[in-house]
């Protein structure tokens, strides 16, 4: 891949969580600092979320709508994100690992 960077959860259908995230931002009249301020994140931290270098977590997506007013939109968006990826990992050929737990 050299140097390019892999956008996580780009969609063709539909705006990527960090795009959404950046245009309620700006829409709201927020630099990248205050909004971080005002979501208790990084601003470092959430730039890479907005460019798809991180992929969204659902506390930072809750966060977000919090903070932007958007009623759960942006938890629904990082959800179809996420999910995806956790069914493919419960569906796979292999067995589960061992708990370090089990007695």
């Amino acid at each position: 891949m050299g140097n390019e960077a892999m956008v996580i959860g780009a969609a063709m259908d539909q705006p990527s969580f960090g795009d959404e995230v950046r245009r309620l931002r700006e829409q709201r009249g927020l630099s990248l600092k205050k909004f971080a301020k005002l979501a208790n994140y990084d601003p470092g931290y959430l730039s890479k979320i907005e460019n798809g270098l991180k992929p969204p977590t659902t506390a930072v997506a809750a966060q977000c709508d919090e903070v932007l007013g958007t009623d759960g939109e942006l938890v629904r968006l990082a959800s179809d994100r996420i999910e995806p990826a956790r069914q493919r990992h419960q569906h796979s050929d292999s067995p589960p690992a061992p708990s370090p737990f089990a007695a």
